[in-house]
């Protein structure tokens, strides 16, 4: 949450200063105070939360019973005096508006409300592979269980659950209106089921040593990366399947941009290189059609929560509704460090930890400066985006728990 900064209450008392020979009642005036003297306790009412996409203006206004000095920050950093105010925002964000309103003898009060500022999304929207997939009209979850070797439907009105058997290890799923598929790994297939009874429909089987683990779905059309072969494949659901794209290695995470791009997560470091802190060649690496954006080593400070190393072991995978950004997920190993390395031992708090990572998909880039390292967790297992692109959940694998991060800053929230 936003705190006040110092300057709003200085600038409302230093206005009330100047005003106060000028405004202070005369004997004869008795509308300020009342007829019994005692100030109107004044009362703050920052209106309605609010969502608009960049560029859009907002209209704050104090109401009718607002008694007082207004003054109002708009969550960017804008602090403005006025009962009526617009404003445009130009950045996104997740903010907090706060409205302080000072009335007769000093006595305050303030109010907030949330706005959410975000980046329009394109048409079509990219997809991302999942091992959970919401249905559009939010009723139903659909869970992939690779332990069991079952697709779970969950009802989100009572959390009422239905299991169905689909394929030996599935690793994703994703919904194509009455159909859910998941990607099956060690039966180099993928199951499409019944999304209302889960009745088997087809098993589509791809070539041997395939080894699917992502999987995303568009107009009908299935998607699905082969972390064995290197290799994307796409059919129908009746149809043949079909090599889209070749020459990966070892890809994990999957996203289809809306111009047909393919993103990928290349899982773990280049052989004989990704033991070897700062070696630009060594870390995990996303590749966003032809081009591949290899992760940067983290150069620490070791700490009680964050580490030195090289990200890895990338699976987890979203896409910003407007295409802008994508969210990895990785694991970080301090190699550097041990008594035979930099001479420092190896701690629990100093060797592993989880990380998730921004690339900004237009000009193929990390943001390093915008990266998140969730404290005693080591493993990223999945991250899925609101349908605003706002904030980012985040499953934590190891330590079975969930994070929410604001989108824009990677802070947890």
């Amino acid at each position: 949450m936003r705190v006040l900064r110092p300057v709003l209450p200085v600038v409302l008392a230093l206005s009330a200063c100047e005003g106060s020979d000028r405004d202070a009642p005369s004997d004869s005036d008795d509308t300020a105070l009342g007829d019994t003297d005692v100030p109107v306790a004044p009362v703050a009412d920052a209106g309605p939360d609010r969502e608009l996409a960049v560029g859009g203006t907002v209209v704050f206004e104090a109401t009718e019973n607002t008694v007082g000095e207004v003054a109002w920050d708009l969550g960017d950093g804008t602090i403005v005096e006025g009962r009526r105010v617009e404003h445009t925002y130009t950045e996104p964000g997740n903010l907090l508006v706060i409205q302080q309103v000072i009335g007769a003898g000093g006595a305050r009060d303030t109010a907030t409300a949330r706005v959410t500022v975000y980046r329009p999304a394109v048409d079509p929207q990219p997809v991302s592979a999942s091992p959970m997939v919401l249905s559009d009209d939010g009723a139903f979850l659909y869970v992939a269980q690779p332990e069991s070797g079952t697709v779970v439907r969950v009802a989100t009105a009572d959390q009422s659950t239905a299991r169905w058997p689909a394929c030996a290890t599935p690793r994703s799923v994703a919904l194509d209106g009455s159909l859910v598929a998941a990607a099956c790994e060690d039966d180099d297939a993928v199951a499409i089921l019944d999304a209302s009874t889960g009745d088997l429909q087809r098993t589509v089987p791809l070539d041997p040593g395939c080894l699917p683990v992502a999987l995303v779905v568009r107009n009908g059309t299935f998607h699905t990366a082969c972390s064995g072969t290197g290799e994307i494949v796409r059919f129908t659901a009746t149809g043949v399947p079909e090599v889209a794209r070749t020459g990966l290695e070892d890809p994990r995470g999957l996203a289809l941009l809306g111009d047909g791009t393919y993103v990928t997560t290349r899982f773990r470091g280049n052989v004989g290189h990704h033991d070897l802190f700062g070696d630009p060649t060594g870390g995990g690496r996303v590749d966003i059609g032809d081009t591949p954006v290899t992760l940067a080593p983290d150069p620490g400070p070791d700490s009680d929560t964050a580490n030195r190393g090289t990200p890895n072991l990338l699976q987890a995978l979203a896409v910003s509704p407007d295409g802008g950004s994508a969210y990895v997920g990785a694991t970080v190993a301090n190699l550097d460090r041990g008594l035979a390395s930099d001479g420092l031992p190896a701690t629990f708090e100093t060797t592993l930890r989880a990380a998730v990572r921004l690339v900004d998909v237009p000009n193929r880039a990390e943001v390093f400066a915008l990266r998140n390292i969730p404290d005693n967790h080591g493993t990223v297992g999945a991250i899925t985006l609101t349908p605003r692109g706002n904030w980012a959940w985040v499953a934590l694998q190891n330590t079975h728990t969930l994070q929410r991060l604001d989108a824009y800053t990677l802070q947890s929230s």
